[in-house]
């Protein structure tokens, strides 16, 4: 692996295309076969746990991006513009193993179309395709770091037999996560799930 020093930050490596898949299908398995147990032992209440520690994770990852890279601004029109760039190619994440298309952007809401994961055939694998639903809640914590007001609900999965995957972010005033309708709403909606409010 070759190392690219970049100025007041932490040493990147250019991995191969091969290097990347190993590291989406170490990374891949370690989650599914976690959630996989957790759910088993625990149930909801271990989906929610989940749901909670990968926003909680996510939020401090892109605290520490945005902090190397200098980015103040923040607002749903800056999570679009440094997070998830319409070009697919972000320093902050890894978004660009993905294949993303703009969906929608406006004051009120950000979406976008992703048409390509490289984790959804490990999950499948593992016998857990419903670790979509969890794991992309790391992408609400991305979205708090924005704007703490902001949810990402996965409106349309793969993994659920949708020909594309569509992630959708919203503010809300007092949100939980529905395990019933795996969605945000605002609490007083519905009298089921607790999770990340």
């Amino acid at each position: 692996m070759e190392a690219d020093k970049k100025p007041n930050g932490p040493s990147r490596f250019a991995l191969s295309e091969e290097q990347q898949r190993g590291m989406f299908e170490s990374l891949g398995a370690v989650l599914s076969t976690f959630t996989r147990k957790v759910i088993e032992r625990f149930g909801d209440e271990g989906r929610e746990v989940i749901i909670d520690a990968s926003i909680e994770a996510f939020r401090w990852v892109t605290r520490q991006e945005l902090d190397r890279a200098r980015v103040k601004d923040r607002g749903i029109y800056a999570l679009e513009k440094h997070a998830y760039p319409s070009s697919g190619q972000s320093e902050m994440s890894d978004i660009g193993v993905f294949q993303i298309e703009p969906h929608k952007l406006s004051d009120d809401e950000f979406a976008f179309k992703v048409t390509n994961c490289p984790y959804m055939y490990i999950w499948n694998a593992l016998g857990i395709p419903e670790q979509c639903y969890f794991y992309t809640q790391s992408d609400t914590g991305v979205g708090m770091e924005f704007d703490p007001a902001l949810r990402m609900t996965l409106q349309k999965c793969m993994n659920a037999g949708d020909d594309f995957c569509i992630y959708s972010w919203k503010r809300y005033k007092n949100p939980f996560f529905d395990l019933r309708t795996r969605s945000w709403k605002e609490k007083g909606e519905v009298n089921q799930g607790t999770a990340g409010g």
